[in-house]
């Protein structure tokens, strides 16, 4: 049996979610296709658009046969911890293949993956001198550039614009965590079409950030599927995230915390929280400290991955764990089968968690917190175990 999983976001689910999740069943000769999905935050250390449950239902209907939920201590990370969280989760699942959207050509990708993999003594060299002047992933950008031009014939300048592509960034970083753990699972790269990247574009194809930007404008619709768009705004009419809400609730969690929690997330390092900390108290709002603290070490990304670990609790331990417990949040009902062949690790319901050990409960709490959360932000009650949805 071939079971393809792919990791996503569905930010929401859109017509090049639609065509990957197609292409992953048609290349792989899938049975069936489990999108291991973010919760309600998501990996730039924001709430989602809309609730997992929401997002988890336009995956049934445009494309997969069930929907896990990738952890928030996972799917609020780095590229690399983003990527080892999710395929340790999938390699506790019956699961053959990994499909990925990508900007470039799968080769190249699978080039960066092993050059990082390698880490060869002239990359180590390569990267600690760039790490002088600039943040860590320009850094592991300019290192596997320079090796692939060197070791692998490659334009060092192109395939350094290869790496800058949001989707590149993270099949390189699937694909070497399928290497670092000498993984059977195949790794399937799959080239995006139409403009998806756009951010100007009202075609068949956008970014999901761009449908995000422009969610009340009609012509957005036809960028995804009619059915998900119904579901979509539906629930945004019923349920909107409310961002004054969530300013207020990051201000009082950031102004209450101690230093030494705010290091000890995954994103942080040391000295960076006290500034965290002092801005936190001068501002009157997220937005306005978002705006203050950005440096070139510190990027706005980096700092708002910081500012959620913090609020939900998540620390560098919990990353480096071994975690690897999932909910279930939808499934097909020509799927159900497939419950029979998930281990104990995969969660279905109340009594199921009391699979996860005691000393990883903290972390599957973790995903509780982020769902009270987000019911305050949208107004909505807490659906952190909402009735399991069976199409």
């Amino acid at each position: 049996m071939n079971i393809c999983a792919i990791i996503c976001e569905l930010n929401p689910f859109h017509n090049g979610h639609e065509y990957i999740f197609r292409r992953a069943r048609e290349i792989t000769s899938a049975d069936y296709v489990i999108a291991l999905m973010s919760g309600n935050f998501v990996q730039r250390g924001f709430p989602a658009i809309t609730d997992e449950y929401t997002r988890a239902k336009c995956a049934v209907e445009c494309g997969a046969d069930v929907v896990l939920e990738l952890p928030a201590v996972y799917a609020i990370a780095s590229a690399d911890r983003f990527a080892s969280g999710a395929i340790n989760i999938l390699a506790s699942l019956p699961v053959t293949h990994v499909a990925m959207g990508t900007e470039s050509d799968g080769d190249d990708v699978c080039i960066a993956a092993e050059i990082q993999h390698k880490q060869s003594e002239k990359f180590i060299n390569i990267l600690k001198c760039g790490l002088g002047s600039a943040n860590y992933a320009k850094s592991l950008t300019a290192a596997t550039a320079a090796t692939a031009a060197s070791d692998y014939g490659k334009d060092e300048a192109a395939f350094a614009s290869m790496l800058a592509k949001p989707n590149n960034i993270l099949a390189v970083a699937y694909k070497k965590a399928l290497l670092d753990s000498s993984s059977d699972v195949k790794f399937t790269p799959i080239k995006r079409i139409g403009d998806e990247t756009s951010e100007n574009s009202y075609g068949r194809y956008a970014s999901a950030s761009e449908i995000r930007s422009n969610i009340n404008h009609k012509e957005i619709e036809r960028t995804m599927p009619k059915r998900t768009y119904d579901i979509l705004m539906s629930e945004l009419s019923a349920h909107p995230v409310d961002l004054n809400a969530y300013s207020a609730i990051m201000l009082h969690s950031l102004r209450g915390s101690e230093v030494c929690n705010i290091e000890n997330t995954p994103d942080c390092a040391e000295g960076f929280g006290y500034k965290i900390k002092e801005l936190a108290h001068k501002c009157a709002s997220y937005d306005e400290l978002l705006s203050k603290l950005p440096t070139s070490r510190f990027t706005r990304g980096r700092i708002m991955r910081i500012c959620a670990e913090t609020l939900l609790g998540i620390t560098k331990e919990m990353q480096n764990s071994g975690y690897h417990h999932t909910r279930l949040l939808a499934i097909k009902r020509d799927a159900l089968e497939l419950l029979g062949a998930f281990p104990k690790s995969v969660i279905t319901n109340k009594k199921s968690e009391s699979a996860v050990p005691d000393d990883m409960k903290d972390i599957f709490r973790i995903d509780k917190k982020a769902s009270e959360v987000f019911s305050i932000i949208t107004k909505a009650p807490d659906s952190f175990y909402r009735k399991l949805p069976i199409f």
